[in-house]
């Protein structure tokens, strides 16, 4: 007689075998003492497993229980209860010693597979998400408390993206929270959640808190004192039969969190573009998104699209493309100059350029939180710019070659001049040179200068160098016929590696011989590690509002931040001038505020 396998018993003893099989498997087990005993020691195992997931249930929350039970369900690991015991135990016999190890190695994998899906994100129902998560920031005050609420609010997005008529202003709050949540910094952001939440809770309860005659509250937590926020959670979500309404479809699929089924179900003329965008994004298809995203910016939900594209752009730490983005829609709705404001404060820890984007808030709440919240931004933009470091102009240098004994200024390479241009004289320095002025000690500080491409053989580069050390290391914003980059160079005495480019801005036009340009790079120390970033412009025309490239320097690469160095110039491939070198320190908030008025 031959004898079942092992995982059947297995699978048996959680009910979840057919029933033919079920009956051939009892059969076989009123005949057989060796599986009898076997099937009572796994169904300790089973029982084993069970007991493990009620701990682990007891130590999750609520949602993220659900969820990972939920998987574990659907995958058939767990959930089915256990049946009443079917054999006696008897003495340990042949078939058991070989039975028991297999069942304890599948054991391990089965709690090896649990512990895979607890590490997954949570995977929260957006259906009812934006009640839940309001509910849940409620007196929340510290940082460290932000990070749970941080799924919930892209469910939220989901949710509200599902909505008939889905508000870019909503999407734009609950990315902003989710933003905050995912990364959070300092205790008072709990604060900017509050407030987020409140004013999204406000535009989603509008209707109904007007039939109520009761006041709009300006925090969430204010909301939750005054309201019963169970009411209408699905007020304006989608209900009904979809046949022939693919997009109404698809938006229920979201609402369940089936984002492969809405995918399937869209309609193929481009009218749920940002929907699949937001569903191959939620899948972790990113770049299908942004391409997505960048046919729909032309057609009328072109905001919700700047919107995606920013927090794709977060996503891939990419934060001078967010901010273009955030600036793009704030020339419409000045509102966004918020979120754009925020990204300064926290991305670059440039209070200064924080505070001349949050003065451009009009709107009336927003705009009373900020002057509330953001004083010290907002009083750092009306500072004047402290003393510079270093302002070079050679108006009053000699013609020639330079002075011996240039204060702070070291130069190697070949040709250095100072020659006659219109209007006065700047520095005329060859192919393959590079001058670096001030001390090794520098750090946060801000390069300008003007520069001019007289000849190249065609594939130039000029540098705006910072952090510059004797070992051939620093950060360096790089000037091509192509593109404007932030390079990261190692050091020249040790093996020898290519520099790291990790961000690039495409021209739309090339650098144009005979025009002058102006450089301009942030170096500054960040809690993760360095934050470089960089702009260009030609030198008659306005200076660019935001950064054309944003990196932040956390050790990448197995080379550590760097710490600090000297600035200057680099030429490769050309012969250029350069003039109006002015070298600013980024001076702290407190340092300002004392000098203010």
């Amino acid at each position: 007689m031959e004898c079942p396998c092992a995982h059947e018993w297995y699978e048996l003893e959680r009910g979840s075998v057919l029933r033919d099989d079920a009956q051939r498997l009892g059969r076989h087990l009123a005949e057989c003492p060796d599986c009898r005993a076997g099937a009572d020691g796994l169904r300790e195992v089973a029982a084993s497993l069970e007991r493990l997931a009620g701990r682990t249930r007891a130590d999750l929350s609520a949602d993220a229980a659900e969820s990972l039970f939920r998987r574990a369900r659907v995958r058939g690991l767990l959930g089915r209860p256990l049946k009443t015991s079917i054999a006696t135990r008897v003495g340990q016999t042949r078939w058991l010693r070989v039975v028991l190890p297999m069942a304890a190695a599948a054991a391990a994998l089965v709690l090896a597979a649990v512990g895979l899906w607890m590490a997954l994100p949570e995977t929260i129902e957006p259906r009812g998400s934006l009640e839940r998560l309001v509910r849940s920031a409620h007196g929340i005050r510290r940082a460290d408390q932000l990070r749970r609420l941080a799924p919930v609010a892209r469910a939220a997005v989901s949710e509200e993206l599902s909505r008939q008529e889905p508000s870019p202003e909503q999407v734009a709050d609950l990315l902003l929270v989710a933003y905050i949540t995912e990364r959070p910094r300092e205790e008072r952001q709990a604060w900017d959640v509050d407030f987020l939440l409140g004013e999204v809770w406000r535009r989603s309860r509008r209707a109904e808190l007007a039939t109520t005659g009761m006041p709009w509250p300006v925090l969430a937590s204010t909301v939750l004192a005054s309201a019963d926020t169970r009411a209408g959670s699905q007020g304006r979500t989608l209900t009904g039969d979809y046949r022939g309404r693919p997009l109404d479809a698809a938006k229920n699929r979201v609402l369940d969190g089936d984002y492969q089924g809405a995918l399937e179900v869209l309609p193929g003329d481009g009218s749920g573009a940002v929907l699949k965008a937001w569903c191959l994004a939620s899948l972790g298809r990113s770049a299908e998104a942004a391409l997505v995203l960048a046919e729909a910016e032309d057609r009328a939900d072109g905001p919700m699209a700047h919107i995606l594209r920013a927090d794709l752009a977060l996503g891939a730490q990419d934060v001078a493309d967010a901010m273009q983005h955030y600036e793009t829609l704030a020339a419409e709705n000045d509102r966004y100059w918020f979120a754009a404001g925020y990204l300064y404060r926290y991305e670059l820890r440039d209070a200064r350029g924080a505070g001349e984007r949050f003065r451009r808030v009009r709107h009336e709440r927003l705009a009373r939180y900020v002057s509330q919240a953001f004083r010290t931004e907002l009083a750092m933009a009306q500072v004047p710019e402290p003393e510079p470091l270093v302002a070079l102009e050679f108006d009053d240098y000699r013609l020639g070659t330079l002075p011996e004994n240039w204060a702070l200024v070291r130069v190697k390479g070949g040709e250095f001049e100072v020659v006659a241009v219109p209007g006065g004289k700047a520095l005329a320095q060859g192919k393959g040179t590079e001058f670096v002025c001030g001390e090794a000690e520098w750090a946060d500080y801000t390069i300008r200068m003007d520069v001019k491409v007289l000849a190249s053989e065609g594939d130039f580069v000029v540098g705006a160098s910072a952090y510059r050390r004797d070992d051939g290391t620093g950060y360096v914003l790089q000037l091509t016929p192509q593109c404007l980059q932030i390079a990261k160079q190692y050091a020249s005495d040790g093996p020898e590696r290519a520099p790291l480019v990790p961000r690039e801005h495409r021209l739309v036009l090339p650098p144009a011989e005979g025009w002058w340009y102006t450089l301009k790079v942030r170096v500054q120390r960040v809690d993760a590690g360095v934050s470089v970033a960089g702009k260009v412009w030609r030198s008659d025309l306005d200076e660019p509002l935001g950064w054309h490239v944003v990196w932040a320097d956390s050790g990448q690469a197995e080379s550590e931040p760097l710490v600090g160095g000297r600035a200057g110039v680099q030429v490769r491939g050309a012969k250029v001038l350069v003039d109006n070198l002015v070298i600013t320190r980024n001076v702290a908030s407190n340092e300002l505020l004392a000098a203010a008025p």
